[in-house]
């Protein structure tokens, strides 16, 4: 039994209650694992064994799996386990996001702003160094499609929950008419731009990929209208009409 231990001979206080651990799978930054691991086990920082044991109710999937393959001939204090586990995932460090990646998202086709705020701000959260609330904001407002982002860049709430209220009633908005125009989508640029729209009988709103002009009324006395503003037209149809056959 023992063998199948990484810290064979660990003692466990009587009283000692396993923490509630936040699991770790492997596909984030084992830093912040390793922070709230020593934070939750604080009381017993002295107890290396200890800390070593339970390191694995700190894991799960493939992490789980990487623990129990560790050899123990390898593994004789914290440090040790520390540097093995940085070591295996410190590409995740090396790949965290950053705010390039931040300004490239856009709200995914059927997503509601909501959905799509918590997913922009679990990526900010991974940024390093971290961001302000007022960066984030204004670089949040900066992915939006423009139709949005005209009702926003001139509003600047006081905190991220503001802006996805704001947003929130924008989008209620559309959908009770309350705007000339809604966005269509661009299906080659994955990006949707504010374009305008017209109205039509029995239609709440009807989508144009283009602006509709409004054609100018035809009326009998239009030539003479013109002609009387520019003679230069008067002369040259007059002599269009003498030179054509009878």
């Amino acid at each position: 039994m023992t063998d199948l231990c990484l810290v064979p001979d660990v003692v466990i206080p009587p009283k000692f209650k396993v923490p509630d651990f936040d699991k770790y799978k492997g596909t984030t930054c084992p830093k912040n694992n390793l922070k709230m691991y020593c934070r939750k086990m604080g009381a017993h920082s002295r107890d290396e064994k200890l800390l070593i044991h339970f390191f694995q109710d700190s894991l799960a999937g493939a992490a789980v799996v990487w623990y129990t393959n560790l050899e123990a001939s390898r593994i004789h204090t914290w440090k040790d386990l520390i540097t093995a586990f940085l070591r295996q995932y410190q590409y995740n460090s090396d790949m965290a996001p950053d705010r390039t990646q931040l300004q490239n998202m856009f709200k995914k086709e059927g997503e509601t702003f909501k959905e799509y705020a918590q997913r922009w701000r679990d990526l900010a959260a991974q940024v390093a160094p971290p961001m302000v609330e007022r960066e984030m904001i204004t670089m949040m407002v900066d992915t939006l499609l423009v139709f949005y982002y005209e009702k926003l860049v001139g509003y600047m709430p006081s905190s991220f929950a503001d802006l996805v209220f704001a947003k929130e009633r924008i989008e209620v908005g559309l959908k009770r008419g309350k705007f000339d125009y809604v966005s269509s989508t661009s299906t080659h640029a994955k990006r949707v731009r504010a374009t305008g729209a017209k109205r039509k009988e029995g239609d709440t709103h009807v989508v144009t990929s283009a602006p509709a002009w409004v054609k100018p009324p035809q009326t009998s006395h239009g030539t003479h209208q013109y002609a009387q503003h520019h003679p230069s037209f008067l002369a040259r149809a007059g002599n269009s009409s003498n030179s054509a056959p009878v």
